[in-house]
């Protein structure tokens, strides 16, 4: 099947980033920062009244809010502004709400609880950025690539 040069507009895989980046990507980054503070407040009871852990919350909380509000802002320019620094600013939005965003939270953690932190965290938050970071990239190769894109955002051609 040949490709349709003449392709444009947002759907296909660009409907599907628009929706993750506006939609699904701000809702699961939600429900997966509340689910880990409530689960951990059921297994250790006393975390509710621990001051670091209070500090460390409020801190995520900012952190995803600000990444939320990146991503939905990413994905909003996509979906609403077709020119081409739309396109620059979701490739910016990707890695800041993702990847950058991990690396805070890991941040955050190292200064509010010291030398503190469990290894087991750590873990999980380094898998949380490999696992931005290969999202990050094949959306942003995406981006850089597709016809589709470079038709809908007047995008120079590369070819």
């Amino acid at each position: 099947m040949a490709k349709n040069v003449n392709i444009s507009g947002v759907g296909g895989w660009l409907a599907i980033l628009v929706v993750g980046l506006t939609i699904i990507g701000p809702l699961w980054g939600f429900s997966e920062l509340s689910t880990y503070f409530r689960k951990s407040v059921e297994e250790f009871p006393r975390l509710a009244s621990n001051a670091r852990w209070q500090n460390y919350e409020h801190a995520s909380w900012l952190i995803f809010t600000a990444s939320a509000v990146i991503s939905f802002a990413g994905g909003l320019r996509l979906w609403k502004t077709h020119l081409p620094e739309s396109v620059r600013f979701a490739i910016i939005a990707l890695w800041l709400a993702g990847p950058l965003a991990n690396v805070l939270y890991i941040v955050s953690a190292i200064i509010i609880f010291g030398g503190n932190v469990n290894g087991h965290f750590i873990a999980q938050m380094v898998g949380g950025i490999i696992s931005s970071v290969i999202g990050a990239s094949i959306w942003t190769a995406y981006l850089m690539r597709s016809v589709r894109v470079r038709n809908t955002y007047k995008l120079p051609h590369s070819d």
